[in-house]
């Protein structure tokens, strides 16, 4: 089962002065997790809080089966931000960096960390706060399938963020195979919503912008953009990963991998007729490193002209630390949003650098969803490649 001290620390009032890549865990530190598996694997990092992003990870490592060795995967993810414009072109919400995302923390009963160990938290509004679990699970449907001993267990770390109507539910899953998952979670209540008056114009109206959920109400639809800032550290050392586009292309009835190499920071899109992804590489001389699986999203929203860090599915820039939330970022060297932070002529080679990723999903509220909403959860993948 994995091991956690029990007393947490926060070393982050110099952050804006020093890159992520000094932060680094151990067996001794308070704030240390590793889980064991069945199959000989391990997962190793540390886990942190800050007021504005909550819940974040670093010195990520992952020991495959039959090794000794961790292979260091990365080195700090944060969700970098919730953008939530809603479909009357007024309500637009940033709620990690406007809304105390981290001291929004509540909660977390026991019940819903079964198997698990609650984190106590000093949050911004409260202390001692049991609000991060900490738990193994076990997806048996592999052995369902087969009849013979197979399952897929993971490392499961989560909070819950009550910002507004909505709980948000920072999802983070390790599994035994070496893939990760970052996810998030909503439910709670609908933020907008409209009451008619019985007024068939007013109706006919709101309706376009949203759904009718109940005899006098109409829930105003929107949009919500996750952003996650990832620093990669493949391997040994954080310098010199690889940045590949991986482009798959029919030949004949054949389908053939292209791998172009990336050297300087970009701005990156989903294109399905080819199924684009992305690689990020230990070095140039190795073939490991992890695939970035495009989560469960069908579309992007495209913001007004000062949203332009909506337009993209991926970026990629250099590692600084102040350039930490796609938007309503703290001023950093004049720049405030993740579009400002991509420089088409700055290299990326032999440097530590980030890849921001980030999905999008059109909320049209239902019946179903007044008083309160099911939960809606929205995930990517990165996959290993190679690593065993």
């Amino acid at each position: 089962m994995f091991t956690v001290k029990r007393w947490w620390k926060i070393y982050l009032a110099l952050a804006c002065f020093y890159s992520s890549s000094v932060f680094a865990c151990s067996p001794d530190d308070s704030n240390y997790v590793q889980e064991n598996f069945s199959n000989g694997a391990k997962w190793s990092m540390c886990w942190e809080f800050d007021s504005d992003e909550g819940i974040y990870l670093t010195d990520i490592t992952y020991t495959p089966p039959n090794s000794t060795t961790p292979f260091r995967v990365i080195n700090e993810v944060i969700l970098s931000q919730i953008f939530v414009p809603y479909d009357n072109g007024k309500d637009r919400f940033h709620d990690v960096t406007d809304y105390d995302f981290g001291g929004s923390m509540i909660e977390i009963k026991p019940q819903n960390c079964k198997n698990g160990f609650i984190e106590r938290i000093d949050t911004l509004y409260e202390d001692n706060l049991p609000s991060l679990c900490i738990k193994t699970a076990s997806d048996t449907t592999l052995h369902d399938l087969t009849g013979a001993p197979a399952s897929s267990e993971y490392l499961q770390l989560f909070s819950s963020h009550q910002v507004g109507a909505y709980n948000y539910i920072p999802d983070w899953r390790f599994y035994s195979n070496g893939m990760i998952e970052f996810a998030v979670g909503a439910t709670g209540a609908l933020q907008t919503t409209v009451n008619i008056n019985n007024n068939p114009a007013r109706e006919d109206r709101y309706r376009k912008l949203g759904w009718k959920i109940g005899h006098n109400t109409v829930g105003v639809s929107h949009i919500h953009n996750y952003f996650w800032r990832i620093d990669f550290a493949v391997g040994d050392q954080e310098n010199d990963d690889v940045f590949k586009v991986l482009r798959y292309t029919k030949d004949g009835n054949k389908t053939v991998e292209n791998a172009t190499q990336i050297t300087k920071e970009g701005r990156f899109n989903h294109k399905e007729s080819n199924f684009k992804t992305w690689f990020v590489q230990e070095n140039v001389n190795s073939n490991k490193g992890y695939i970035l699986q495009p989560g469960d999203s069908g579309h992007r929203f495209k913001g007004i002209k000062k949203e332009k860090f909506t337009r993209n599915d991926l970026h990629i820039s250099r590692d600084i630390a102040c350039e930490r939330y796609a938007s309503h970022n703290k001023m950093c060297n004049g720049k405030k949003q993740l579009a400002d932070f991509i420089q088409d002529n700055k290299s990326i080679e032999n440097r530590d650098f980030v890849v921001w990723y980030n999905l999008t999903l059109h909320h049209i509220p239902r019946g179903e969803e007044s008083p309160e909403m099911d939960i809606h959860r929205n995930s990517f993948k990165l996959v290993p490649r190679n690593l065993y």
